[in-house]
């Protein structure tokens, strides 16, 4: 990626920070919950914070994972719809909320379920429920399927009000996200609405673009950019998830995507890393679904997950193990999808 080119919040920027995300994501799992380690001691700790094992920390902080994930989509998701005839825009929508169920259940079918019924236990009730995206007993992560099926509809709809006025658009959705938080505070639609049509909005209104035609100096536009999101994230630990019923992430996630972003583009000049980040990015969904097994409650699963002991360890081996699963599975996802072609 040339660092020297204008900054485009584009499709290559966007996917290098899925590749950052979903590594968010695993650390988020295996140390934020130490509730979920069956056993003591399960991991080894390079550095202790106040007592406190510095990757819990860094766990709960990599939490802002999957308003990177809800902020991305939303943002990606107008420029698809909006180059599109109404007929074909549900046709995408359709098409897009198929194909993420069908990555879910190959995942289910052919990668978690097997494992239930070999080292755990599996009723096929319990089966059936988690096909139908009714329980996420064995995927807990599925539910974000839901959640984005729930956002393609929405923003489906909200496509043909044909708004042209951010200040009319903010309020729209900021005034449905406080009833969404009154009404079901408890559902993740509620939690990442926000953040998805923030995306949205910053996507429709080219605010990123905007802001480096105001902050035209790179050094003082990445300055105000990162001191902004430590200010956010500092706002987050100290007053909450929630501020107002609004979720706090909502308003880190267009900042934390940005100053991603100058990252990716940085770190990316360098083959191996752009590499890596390509790869992470290309698989993310998979591993996304994946990698939840080693929190299913089997401890010779979860002790898989944990074999190299040393935490950093830990997050490269689970990569590692869940390789060719992943790369097995996308294979087989796009050759059914080229068979109905």
């Amino acid at each position: 990626m040339d660092n020297k080119k204008k900054f485009i919040f584009d499709k290559e920027t966007t996917a290098y920070i899925k590749g950052v995300a979903i590594v968010m994501m695993v650390v988020h799992h295996f140390f934020a919950f130490p509730e979920s380690q069956l056993k003591e001691d399960m991991y080894i700790s390079l550095l202790r914070i106040g007592g406190v094992p510095a990757e819990l920390l860094l766990g709960r902080l990599c939490k802002l994972c999957v308003c990177i994930f809800a902020f991305i989509s939303g943002y990606g998701l107008f420029f698809a719809l909006a180059k599109r005839e109404p007929a074909d825009r549900l046709r995408y929508c359709l098409k897009k909320a198929a194909g993420l169920v069908l990555m879910y259940w190959m995942a289910l079918i052919l990668f978690v379920a097997p494992v239930f019924l070999f080292f755990g236990k599996l009723s096929l009730g319990m089966f059936i429920r988690n096909l139908l995206l009714y329980d996420y007993s064995m995927i807990y992560s599925g539910w974000y399927v839901l959640f984005y099926i729930e956002m393609l509809g929405f923003v489906f709809i909200y496509s043909f009000l044909k708004i042209k006025n951010g200040l009319l658009d903010a309020a729209l959705i900021f005034g449905l996200s406080l009833i969404l938080n009154s009404l079901v505070p408890e559902v993740p639609l509620a939690h990442y609405f926000l953040p998805f049509m923030i995306g949205y909005v910053f996507s429709k209104y080219a605010l990123y673009e905007r802001f480096e035609r105001i902050v035209k100096n790179e050094a003082p536009r990445y300055a105000v950019s990162f001191l902004l999101l430590g200010v956010l994230v500092g706002v987050r630990l100290l007053l909450g998830d929630v501020i107002l019923r609004t979720p706090t992430v909502s308003f880190i996630a267009p900042v934390l995507c940005y100053d991603l972003a100058v990252v990716v583009r940085f770190i990316a000049g360098w083959g191996p890393i752009k590499m890596l980040l390509a790869y992470l990015s290309k698989y993310c969904t998979w591993y996304w679904f994946l990698h939840v097994v080693f929190h299913s409650g089997i401890y010779p699963v979860q002790a898989v997950g944990y074999l190299p002991r040393v935490s950093v360890l830990v997050v490269i081996w689970v990569f590692a193990v869940l390789m060719p699963a992943a790369v097995l599975l996308d294979y087989l996802y796009k050759k059914i999808l080229n068979s109905r072609r």
